[in-house]
């Protein structure tokens, strides 16, 4: 007798006689995409989206601080070179991560 599992499998066909989608093509994909991050960072793609474009002006401004601290007037403290080269570097990550392409 037959069970309904059975009939199941045998309506559907063994596992080996199935067919299979093909698999998408990924060769280069992620070289493509990291070009494309670096190109949406292009000041007139920026300000499409203005939260960003702010980001991307702190992160120039950033990075002039971190050539010459004192670009701006006498800074308090000791290491701020190193403390805006973490700022910058952690805003730079965040527009090439935020202007890669999505899936």
């Amino acid at each position: 007798m037959l069970t309904p599992d059975s009939q199941k499998s045998r309506r559907r066909g063994s596992r080996e006689s199935r067919r299979h989608t093909p698999k998408a093509n990924t060769k280069g994909l992620y070289q493509r995409a990291f070009k494309q991050a670096f190109v949406k960072l292009d000041p007139r793609v920026m300000l499409k989206n203005p939260v960003m474009f702010v980001v991307w002006v702190g992160t120039i401004v950033t990075a002039l601080l971190t050539i010459d601290p004192t670009l701006f007037g006498p800074v308090p403290g000791e290491n701020q070179r190193v403390f805006n080269g973490l700022v910058t570097l952690i805003l730079f990550f965040t527009l090439v991560l935020q202007t890669s392409p999505k899936r």
